[in-house]
């Protein structure tokens, strides 16, 4: 599926020896088969391939800086299933882009090769007296949910997870990453309601009924912040799940904003949301002129119409009118 293309290996192999060009040959051969690419059959296929039983991306006798860092690069990408072609001429500025890229190209597979090779990468810049970029590392470990070099970065690099206002642990909840949530919530340092309570906001909006269920048995997270907006957001979207769970929270109120969370899940027809909405008895289906029934009539979701027909607060004589 992601090939690469022949004047990308041209222009590769002009920059390695004859070792260096046996490991690429082995990288395309992987790249055609990602989806079978598992821990264990990428250990294996290193060690025959050098007929070692060292990894080879551990034997850097064969590489110079400069070398090394582009066969990582062609090696780890096409292992992973995808070569980033950009920037494929070898240079000092291209240190550590290795990793950068594949990262990136990682975050459909399974995360124990994301770890082993990263690991790989960790033990070479110590070997090396070489200096990892580490903010960058994770920035992109948090972004694509890599919880196990989060976790490494945390506990060897003295990262702070508060910084930026909580930055890591506002994109984590955002993606829904349950166990990079968990991670830095058992981290002293981290404030889950930083920026408004962004986390329960964006989280509920997104339906991480997961990580909803986290932030809600946490005391310090305020789900009703910003005018309710978590339980606004998640009706709007259809997140019934998160509805519910938000509904049970003591400080959430269902009703602001004339009854907002009931009237655009009306509006969208989505049939579960306004469901559990109107199983609460805060919940007015008559705010701002019966508003919700007469959306849902007119964008023909018939079967919310049924449901807010059927309770007795709502007055069906506005149906009529509306058909006069």
């Amino acid at each position: 599926m992601f090939s690469l293309i022949s004047n990308e290996i041209q222009e590769i192999s002009k920059h390695l020896n004859c070792k260096e060009y046996q490991t690429l040959k082995f990288a395309i051969k992987l790249n055609f088969k990602p989806h079978v690419c598992t821990l264990q059959s990428l250990k294996e296929s290193l060690e025959l391939t050098e007929g070692s039983k060292e990894r080879l991306m551990l034997d850097y006798k064969y590489f110079n800086d400069e070398s090394f860092e582009f066969v990582c690069k062609a090696e780890l990408l096409a292992l992973l299933g995808k070569f980033v072609s950009r920037n494929i001429s070898v240079s000092s500025k291209l240190k550590y882009q290795a990793f950068q890229d594949w990262v990136d190209a990682a975050v459909k597979y399974n995360q124990d090769i994301v770890y082993f090779l990263f690991m790989g990468a960790i033990e070479y810049s110590q070997k090396s007296n070489l200096e990892l970029n580490i903010s960058d590392i994770r920035e992109r470990s948090v972004f694509l949910g890599y919880t196990r070099i989060y976790e490494y970065l945390l506990r060897n690099m003295e990262i702070n997870p508060a910084n930026s206002d909580n930055y890591d642990f506002r994109i984590a909840c955002h993606k829904g990453y349950t166990d990079l949530v968990e991670l830095l919530l058992a981290d002293s340092r981290t404030d889950p309601s930083a920026d408004s309570n962004y986390a329960i906001r964006f989280s509920s909006l997104h339906g991480h009924v997961k990580v909803v269920e986290l932030l809600l048995n946490d005391s310090r997270v305020d789900p009703s912040d910003s005018n309710n907006q978590a339980i606004c957001m998640a009706a709007e979207f259809g997140r019934h799940k998160v509805v519910e769970l938000l509904l049970r929270h003591p400080k959430v109120d269902p009703t602001v904003d004339f009854n907002y969370a009931l009237r655009r899940a009306c509006f969208f027809g989505l049939y579960d949301t306004v469901k559990v909405l109107l199983k609460n008895e805060r919940v007015d289906p008559t705010s701002m002129g019966n508003y919700a029934l007469l959306w849902a009539s007119r964008n023909c979701f018939y079967d919310v119409v049924d449901l807010l027909l059927a309770d007795k607060r709502v007055d069906k004589s506005v149906l009529k009118k509306r058909l006069e």
